[in-house]
């Protein structure tokens, strides 16, 4: 053996058999540790196996991969659905822009005679202004109708004061 481990073995006040004999011993002291340590590894890995089996079968026995992939048809599904309903929703902002939108009410006395603003024009319009009015006289005799078109918020019979205030609360009405 060389100097260098001599010199050592005498500073420590050991022999060479019992160098050799604290070696042997750390060694077994290290290999029972690890051994445990490998043991507890082991069961740790065992039971992250037992987790892991148990996550990818589920609940009740339902494949947990199985119940993933019908998650993903459900939201295509759902996609489809939505899709139809923006194309549904779009043919009614088509079809609103063709109904009556705007509407304006003036109440009046047709006769002098009379009190209680039981007479009305009433002005229907779309989006474009293109509708009718309706004029209701109301008087003692009885209670008379007429009916005008209105294009592009303007009629071709001549309208009355009333009747022009509510043409023209219709198309000046705000749209939403």
């Amino acid at each position: 053996m060389s100097a260098y481990y001599h010199e050592l073995l005498n500073i420590l006040g050991l022999t060479s058999n019992q160098f050799l004999l604290i070696m042997v011993g750390a060694s077994v002291l290290i290999n029972i540790i690890l051994f445990f340590w490998n043991i507890g590894q082991q069961v740790g890995i065992k039971k992250l196996k037992k987790q892991y089996a148990h996550l990818m079968r589920g609940n009740k026995d339902v494949d947990l991969e199985h119940l993933i992939l019908t998650k993903f048809e459900d939201v295509e599904s759902m996609q489809n659905v939505m899709e139809q309903h923006e194309g549904m929703m779009e043919q009614l902002r088509e079809d609103m822009k063709t109904g009556f939108s705007k509407s304006g009410l003036v109440r009046y006395d047709a006769f002098d005679a009379m009190a209680g603003n039981l007479s009305f024009a009433l002005a229907l319009l779309d989006k474009n202004n293109d509708g009718f009015l309706l004029n209701v006289l109301y008087g003692r005799e009885g209670c008379y109708t007429y009916i005008k078109e209105i294009n592009n918020g303007e009629s071709e019979i001549e309208l009355s004061n009333e009747e022009q205030d509510a043409v023209d609360l219709a198309v000046n009405q705000e749209e939403e």
